[in-house]
């Protein structure tokens, strides 16, 4: 995932303009609460656009969390008090929840 980066990226793409102009504004996006939604289907790029944004956050010591659902959901699950694992995940800056979606039927 370290070589997800907008120096590898095709900057010519929309998406990923949009995704690094949200990472260039990082501050007021922080302030106003706005994240980003990728949707799409397999192998479109979602997950390396959300490594972008994670990587070039992290290079400005941005505290960010990249997991996905089902990773949640197993450490989530056996615990009788939840409260510390949900507070622990909401104390990063940015949390990125990768392939929402990718289990359902």
């Amino acid at each position: 995932m370290e070589e997800w980066t907008f120096e590898n990226a095709d900057m010519s793409d929309t998406v990923m303009h949009k995704a690094k102009s949200y990472v260039d504004n990082w501050e007021e996006m922080k302030r106003n609460h706005i994240g980003c939604l990728f949707w799409g289907p397999v192998g479109t790029g979602k997950s390396f656009i959300a490594g972008c944004i994670a990587n070039e956050l992290l290079k400005q010591e941005v505290t960010v969390k990249m997991t996905n659902f089902n990773t949640i959901i197993d450490d989530i699950f056996p615990l009788a008090d939840k409260t510390e694992y949900i507070n622990a995940l909401a104390s990063y800056q940015l949390f990125i929840i990768d392939d929402l979606g990718v289990e359902r039927n």
